[in-house]
């Protein structure tokens, strides 16, 4: 998909939405009905997901010699600086990468292999958890329109349960406090987890 330009598209779009964060700013609320701000989060939401699956693929076509640089950049970055002092005048003159990289190594026992690692998993940005939930549809009604209960589980306990509506395109759901989820739980599953 064209993520760069599908970004740059809604980027233009939410011109004065702050884009980390679909919670309510000042342009969210200002002169804009809720359906409108109910629009700008899902862009917001849109933008975000757009702009991690670039990342994704961008690291997936990542060279060794594109993350050589980002190496020698970081690195610079923080000891480039040391480095020049531990010269003496007539070599900061003619000073090469390669002199760079020897001196990491054997000042600050920087090697290649650990450093491409370390700005590996960064730039992978490292899921904090995985996790699996189970929900449970609790279906009432199907057809041209249709509602009920979804119920979400982990490790067998009740996290949270929406009650929805669904008609042809059109899907909402209501979040359930947790003594309205654990009551549909109690009416319609008994009170037991499905095993």
């Amino acid at each position: 998909m064209e993520y760069k330009k599908e970004i740059t598209e809604l980027k233009n779009e939410l011109k004065g939405f702050d884009l980390s964060r679909i919670g309510y700013t000042g342009n969210d609320i200002q002169e804009k009905t809720n359906k409108v701000t109910k629009e700008v989060k899902r862009k917001i939401c849109l933008f975000n997901a757009y702009e991690e699956l670039l990342r994704i693929e961008n690291l997936n076509n990542i060279t060794d010699e594109q993350i050589k640089d980002e190496v020698i950049n970081e690195k610079n970055h923080i000891y480039l600086n040391e480095f020049l002092k531990s010269l003496d005048e007539e070599s900061k003159k003619d000073y090469n990468e390669g002199d760079f990289i020897e001196w990491l190594k054997e000042e600050k026992n920087e090697d290649w292999e650990t450093a491409k690692e370390e700005l590996i998993s960064e730039l992978k940005r490292e899921p904090l958890s995985i996790e699996k939930e189970e929900v449970f549809t609790i279906l009432l009604s199907w057809g041209g329109g249709s509602d009920g209960f979804k119920l979400t589980f982990k490790n067998k306990e009740l996290l949270r349960g929406v009650y929805f509506m669904s008609d042809w395109g059109d899907y909402e759901e209501i979040e359930l406090n947790d003594e309205e989820a654990e009551a549909v739980f109690n009416f319609y599953m008994f009170g037991e987890y499905p095993e």
